[in-house]
């Protein structure tokens, strides 16, 4: 059984939480008034619920209030844009491009990287409960249709200026996607056929898969793939724009 405490050492422990005690301490569920050593406020408490961690209510509404309203810091500002962090403990080197009357514009609680796909994007607060992409904030969309980036971020970075940013139908929006970590050809819509023993080529359009054919080599299925790229995507078809298709700013 362990030994109780005396007043002085419970005096000594809700000192170091800037607490001073007012009432006399009998034991840790018997109610003494406290006081706070920073702000004018009283109340009574358990001295258990001090020692477990809980202390002025004036003191827990501050840290709730510096934490719901954190702001996010300026990098860089660059004129007509700024550079933003948004990191998170998952993305801690996290930041976004922004148009700077947009910034001005907002006045939400925090941004934060997510996760999207192979890179991130920010999401804003703009309800008690309602978080969005920022993007969804920066321009409207119309019903039906989606928001596509021309140049996709990486892990660390999303550019959200309007520049940027566009409108597309779904199909656009899919055909302007990295990648899949399963491809085997390097290029998306190309792949070996085993039974075939030959390359082949399709492209989705209008949430359709079209075939575009049975090929010899390699090179001939990219060749048609491409042409279908700009037959039906046009500006959308994806293009790499640097090694790691990351916008550079």
């Amino acid at each position: 059984m362990s030994r109780r405490k005396t007043h002085a050492e419970f005096v000594e422990q809700a000192n170091e939480r800037n607490i001073d005690v007012i009432g006399k301490y009998v034991d840790d569920v018997t109610k003494i008034k406290l006081s706070c050593q920073l702000h004018d406020h009283e109340w009574l408490m358990a001295p258990g619920r001090v020692i477990s961690g809980r202390g002025c209510k004036m003191c827990g509404l501050e840290r709730l209030s510096r934490k719901l309203t954190k702001k996010n810091e300026i990098i860089e500002d660059r004129g007509n844009y700024l550079i933003i962090d948004i990191s998170t403990k998952t993305y801690p080197s996290a930041k976004m491009a922004v148009d700077t009357d947009v910034w001005m514009k907002y006045k939400g609680g925090k941004v934060s990287a997510n996760l999207s796909k192979k890179y991130i994007d920010a999401r804003c607060q703009i309800a008690k409960n309602k978080r969005i992409p920022f993007h969804h904030f920066v321009i409207d969309v119309p019903a039906g249709m989606e928001i596509d980036h021309k140049r996709h971020g990486d892990l660390a970075f999303v550019d959200n200026r309007r520049s940027n940013l566009r409108i597309a139908t779904n199909s656009q929006n899919t055909m302007n996607q990295s990648i899949r970590y399963d491809n085997t050809s390097g290029v998306t819509g190309v792949r070996f056929n085993k039974e075939s023993q030959s390359w082949t080529a399709i492209i989705g359009y209008d949430r359709k898969s079209i075939f575009l054919g049975y090929f010899k080599s390699k090179d001939d299925a990219i060749i048609a793939r491409r042409d279908a790229e700009k037959k039906y995507f046009g500006e959308y078809a994806f293009r790499v724009n640097n090694k790691k298709g990351v916008t550079k700013c």
